[in-house]
């Protein structure tokens, strides 16, 4: 989860040729340069991230049926992540076929 985190630091913050990087490293039936997961934390760290460990994670839920923010512990401190931009973020970057489809979501840790 941590590689998520950086790589919506670098949506957020990062210029439009570092956020062109923001694609799964897991498969390659697709074109395109993504970061590694080592790259992704580098790049994260030039604007505040360069996570290395998400805590926990919690998904706040709006009267409106959607995910309104996602409020992650990491090793660098907590912060609030609209929930809109997470899912757009997680989407890119996720592993394999991995996706977000609804506007609401939530999260459960297996142990």
């Amino acid at each position: 989860m941590a590689d998520i985190i950086n790589a919506w630091r670098v949506w957020v913050k990062g210029s439009s040729s570092e956020k062109s990087h923001i694609s799964p490293v897991t498969t390659s039936c697709w074109g395109g340069d993504p970061y590694s997961i080592s790259e992704m934390r580098e790049i994260s760290s030039k604007y505040g991230g360069g996570y290395n460990k998400v805590k926990s994670i919690d998904a706040d839920i709006s009267n409106n049926g959607t995910t309104s923010k996602v409020t992650v512990e990491t090793d660098k401190g907590s912060f609030s992540i609209d929930g809109q931009t997470f899912k757009t973020v997680y989407n890119l970057r996720a592993p394999s076929y991995i996706a977000i489809r609804s506007r609401l979501f939530d999260f459960e840790k297996e142990d």
